[in-house]
């Protein structure tokens, strides 16, 4: 904003000084030392510079600065807006959470943390039924007003959707949260800070037509050469290290515009190098993102292969043993007993399932990982979808003498579940420890309710998982290095699916390793409305 104004009053001088200086040249005098010989500073060029730049600095000084104040507002008033738009975006995840779980606590408390702007003078959440969950305000009693305060202010309601983190269903509501805000209070110090702006530049304006009455009458060919001294200092390595200064007291006569042009040609001369060495960044930059992607493609194409690998063994294995006591059956020089044919049968039958459940993992994987499968929310029984797992394996642990206890520590608890989705994760994770449990062990089954979540926790007397291991073991076709359980077969993606299924639920899967061994399963389901 002033160093537009001193260029007005620059631009109005040099017009006139264009107009005016030449006749003041005695003969034989150079230019650089025109004033010299005047015999009074009145018929001098530099009160008639200043004189005619008088009416010039102080009208466009006011115009201009006015314009700045208008441009600086507009930029703030844009700043404004969008941090009010990010602080709505950031509290709108824990009011939907407060909507989704009817907590007034975590209501209140944020809408009272939304007040510490000074902006916000109010705020509302509201639950997807129209009840208010928690509010705010902020009382404007006592606050100074600003004397321009009227010029900007602007009360506005905003208003936010609140969708619930876990909604499936179009039987799930919808909250919202209500935002009043004060554009008048947040923009009072950018009008304080426009008037001390104005009032500044004003003073500056008057300031340098003080100063060029006086100064202007000392033109010489000293500040000349202080000039030219600085354009020969200009690092042409680095030219933004440098900077023209315009000579002392000349500020707004013609050295000085030519001062200021010189320090905007080195400017843009800097900038350009800038530009050109962001550019260079922005090349190294995508070379660097380029060589990511491609690395990112190998190890795509690494977990590809290992994935086909380790499926093809998966796979291989039941499918040989398939075949292999199917040609002994159907040999025609079958020579064994019935009883034994029998016994190759059930390990036909055992081979098969093994191989359907190997495919059938794999299929539910493919279809979580594309985002397919949707699920149907609605109140389920917690205590009924356990036992209908148990009874699922009840066979497969009476074979090896594993006996199952359930431990109940609340009431039949009611969660918010897909029945079918849910029944998957239980028997997932149960005949694990079914699986990797010695025979003639045990099984903990707990149930219990934990803030708004329905908890099942699977303890087992397994090889349980190293702590290192943990994170490890919930990516896809992941087992644990443990030996007891690589010589088991299965797919590694029992834990994967069962953990994409619980949180596409809204709820959370833990593995916890115990001491000496075994492993805790804990599964948090949410809690259904009641």
């Amino acid at each position: 904003m002033e160093s537009a104004t001193v260029s007005a009053s620059i631009e109005a001088a040099e017009s006139s000084g264009r107009r005016s200086s030449a006749p003041n040249w005695r003969r034989g005098d150079s230019p650089v030392g025109a004033d010299d010989g005047l015999s009074g500073f009145g018929r001098g060029l530099a009160y008639r510079l200043a004189r005619a730049g008088v009416l010039v600095a102080i009208t466009v000084g006011v115009i201009l600065s006015s314009f700045q104040v208008y441009l600086d507002y507009g930029s703030q008033r844009a700043a404004l807006d969008r941090q009010i738009e990010e602080l709505l975006g950031v509290a709108s995840k824990p009011a939907a959470r407060a909507v989704f779980t009817i907590d007034y606590a975590l209501a209140d408390q944020v809408a009272q943390s939304l007040l510490i702007y000074e902006f916000v003078i109010e705020a509302k959440i509201i639950g997807d039924h129209g009840e208010l969950l928690g509010a705010a305000e902020k009382s404007m009693e006592g606050r100074p007003e600003h004397a321009l305060k009227g010029l900007i202010d602007e009360q506005v309601e905003l208003r936010r959707s609140l969708a619930p983190p876990i909604a499936q269903s179009q039987a799930v509501g919808q909250g919202e949260m209500i935002v009043k805000i004060s554009r008048g209070e947040a923009l009072s110090g950018f009008m304080d800070r426009a008037i001390v702006v104005f009032l500044v530049g004003m003073a500056r304006n008057v300031f340098l037509i003080l100063v060029l009455l006086f100064v202007f009458h000392y033109i010489a060919a000293k500040p000349l050469r202080e000039l030219v001294e600085s354009f020969r200092a200009i690092d042409s390595s680095d030219p933004g290290s440098s900077r023209i200064h315009s000579p002392n007291g000349h500020e707004d006569d013609e050295l000085g515009a030519l001062a200021r042009a010189g320090d905007r040609f080195v400017i843009e001369v800097s900038e350009q190098i800038a530009i050109r060495r962001a550019t260079e960044r922005q090349l190294e930059e995508q070379i660097a993102e380029t060589q990511s992607a491609l690395n990112a493609s190998n190890v795509a194409s690494e977990a590809k292969s290992t994935f086909l690998a380790h499926m093809s063994h998966e796979l291989r294995t039941p499918l040989n043993a398939i075949l292999g006591y199917s040609e002994l059956i159907t040999d025609k020089d079958n020579t064994f007993s019935a009883e034994k044919n029998v016994e190759f049968v059930a390990q036909i039958h055992r081979a098969g399932k093994i191989l359907h459940a190997h495919i059938d993992d794999i299929l539910t994987f493919s279809e979580l990982d594309r985002g397919g499968r949707p699920l149907d929310l609605k109140p389920e029984s917690l205590r009924g979808t356990v036992m209908d797992a148990m009874g699922l394996l009840r066979l497969t642990m009476r074979s090896r003498q594993i006996t199952a206890h359930l431990n109940e520590t609340a009431r039949d608890t009611m969660v918010l579940s897909d029945r079918r989705a849910l029944h998957q994760v239980l028997v997932n994770v149960l005949a694990n420890a079914v699986k990797f449990s010695p025979e003639k062990s045990q099984i903990v089954i707990e149930l219990a309710e934990n803030q708004d979540f329905g908890v099942v926790t699977i303890r087992d007397e397994g090889p349980g998982i190293a702590p290192e291991e943990m994170e490890r073991v919930l990516e896809p076709f992941t087992r644990s290095n443990n030996p007891l359980v690589a010589s088991q077969p299965g797919t590694g993606l029992g834990l994967p699916i069962s953990l994409r299924l619980v949180e596409k639920m809204g709820g959370v899967l833990l593995l916890s390793p115990r001491e000496p061994k075994g492993l805790d399963v804990t599964i948090r389901i949410p809690l259904a409305a009641a």
